[in-house]
């Protein structure tokens, strides 16, 4: 018996349930799209708009199958493979969603959209250049595509490319120019390019466009000393005044941003008060688990024991490429990394990801039944080249001309086991900071979720804590030349002393120029971008005495740790 067709039952209600739909009366929508697919299961309209429909509802494995069903009723609805791949995207699947694009864009290849989704795919799957080339596709069908020269100028700054995105943002903001989020962002591109003056004055125009905006007062703030006469202070306390009416992600950046403002005018306390309010907030947004981290911690101390690191040694790449400059957050490790970087035979690569990756895949990879660290016991001689080879495969092509590249990602300290066995050869500078100072640094900052222990002053002491004794544990398990260890105040003290033994560690002649670091012109995408554009001062020393009373929890979590 053949089903009933939609006409069949009642020809309208289709056009009813998109007329429903494109006016925004989801219900009534909703309603008419089920009522079409009890009686006919396979209609491919409803199916695929309802589906539609549970997206935006954000029910978005429902939403999976209704467009499942919708394209396996029709696999040439170019629109239908689009908005699968909108939902696996959206379901934290951008590897799975990318077909779906590329089907998209087979059936129909002048899809401005299909192409811009899937840019943002591979963006998220670690293939930036193929998603350039897919961003400016899209832009290239339609010019004026906005949020395609957004996305592409955020992928050039996260590539080490902040010119080539202020390229890109001048031309929206020719046609565009009231756009205050363009504005930031070009804000925070100039600023990664060592153009501070221009960068303040982008960051000046997105606030005096968007002055409710708690990221936009954040960004201005954090790009320069604030003074009593500039008013950025005065701006603040006009968005604090409802600040229980923002959402609790903006309100941690008031409070954060008023923290800033309050240290550089000489008020500590109430420093510290927002402080710790925004921290407090941004606590309440984040998943950390503090035993699961512990408990990582320590399996990768038994994991990587001598003998192994003994077994194994020599069997990785052999490659002197790479100089891995690693600490815990907020020791210096962007400063050290830019005084490499102003030699000529240097390039600063910033944090890269590479390391983790590598680190979180290779064991699935390798059809390892155990996970890792306990899979790297697991690994042969062939295998640890192999992904040595990788890392400088792709590393070789950020700078193809260099002798050396920097990796400056702090948290690599968790992997410099794995960084030896896979780079026998490479260099590793370990850049340590008084612990109260590096744990204040890191409180009075939002992060990224990459560093969800900094919003808590004891979760943040333990944490520096675990840092230290897994510092400890690689003392023991490497060669004594594995790494050269730095600090950060030594440098701050004696800048040329500690420049030279840093390149003789490393077999590099002597360069006036990493003297001068502040004027090296290059792409600083860290919180401190704004200090490595500035001569070496001395303020940064002993920071936490401006906190001493209210660091009580703090100094009991560390337990007398004096230094990693």
């Amino acid at each position: 018996m053949k089903p009933t067709s939609l006409q069949q039952l009642r020809p309208d209600r289709l056009q009813r349930a998109i007329a429903a739909h494109r006016k925004g009366d989801l219900g009534t929508a909703e309603r008419l799209y089920l009522e079409i697919l009890k009686a006919v299961p396979v209609e491919f309209n409803a199916l695929h708009l309802l589906g539609v429909i549970r997206a935006q509802q954000r029910r978005l494995d429902e939403a999976e199958r209704l467009i499942r069903r919708a394209v396996e009723a029709n696999p040439m609805h170019a629109e239908a493979q689009n908005n699968l791949g909108n939902v696996l995207f959206e379901s934290g699947r951008p590897q799975d969603a990318i077909p779906c694009f590329r089907q998209a864009l087979t059936l129909k290849p002048a899809y401005p959209e299909a192409h811009y989704n899937l840019g943002n795919a591979l963006r998220d799957s670690d293939e930036p250049e193929a998603a350039i080339r897919a961003f400016e596709t899209a832009i290239g069908l339609r010019p004026g595509y906005r949020d395609a020269f957004i996305n592409l100028a955020s992928l050039l700054r996260r590539m080490g490319q902040p010119l080539e995105a202020v390229a890109h943002l001048k031309q929206i903001l020719a046609s565009r120019p009231d756009d205050a989020e363009a504005w930031n962002l070009m804000g925070h591109a100039l600023d990664e390019a060592g153009r501070g003056a221009e960068a303040i004055a982008a960051y000046d125009r997105s606030l005096s466009l968007a002055p409710g905006s708690a990221g936009a007062h954040f960004d201005r703030i954090m790009a320069g000393k604030v003074t009593a006469e500039d008013g950025l202070l005065a701006g603040l306390q006009t968005l604090a005044a409802r600040a229980a009416a923002l959402v609790p992600r903006d309100r941690a950046m008031l409070y954060f941003a008023r923290g800033k403002a309050e240290e550089d005018l000489g008020r500590y306390d109430k420093a510290f008060a927002d402080l710790a309010e925004g921290n407090r907030v941004k606590r309440g947004l984040v998943t950390y688990d503090e035993a699961a981290e512990a408990e990582g911690a320590e399996r990768v101390r038994a994991a990587y024991t001598s003998a192994l690191m003994q077994d194994k040694a020599g069997l990785g790449a052999d490659s002197d490429l790479p100089i891995f400059v690693l600490g815990f957050p907020r020791s210096g490790t962007t400063l050290v990394e830019q005084i490499l970087a102003s030699h000529p035979m240097v390039h600063g690569a910033g944090e890269l990801k590479l390391v983790p990756r590598l680190v979180r895949n290779f064991a699935a990879e390798a059809g390892i039944a155990v996970t890792y660290p306990e899979a790297i016991g697991e690994l042969d001689g062939s295998g640890l080249h192999r992904l040595g080879e990788r890392y400088i495969e792709r590393v070789r092509k950020l700078a193809p001309a260099a002798a050396h590249i920097t990796d400056k990602l702090p948290g690599n300290y968790l992997h410099l086991g794995f960084i030896r066995l896979i780079l026998p050869r490479a260099k590793v500078l370990h850049v340590r900071r008084d612990p109260l100072d590096a744990c204040v640094s890191c409180f009075s900052r939002s992060f990224g979720e990459e560093l969800n222990f900094v919003y808590d002053l004891g979760e943040l002491g333990r944490a520096y804590r675990r840092y230290a004794m897994l510092m400890d544990h690689w003392r023991q398990v490497l060669p004594a030349n594995s790494m050269l260890e730095v600090r950060y105040e030594d440098v701050v003290e004696d800048l040329e002393g500690q420049a030279r033994r840093i390149l003789d560690y490393l077999g590099l002649p002597w360069d006036p120029r990493c003297l001068d670091f502040h004027r090296t012109e290059r792409a600083v995408q860290t919180a401190s971008v704004s200090q490595v554009r500035q001569p070496i001062f001395r303020s940064s020393l002993a920071r936490w005495r401006r906190y001493e009373k209210h660091l009580g929890p703090l100094q009991a979590a560390l337990a007398g740790e004096a230094a990693a």
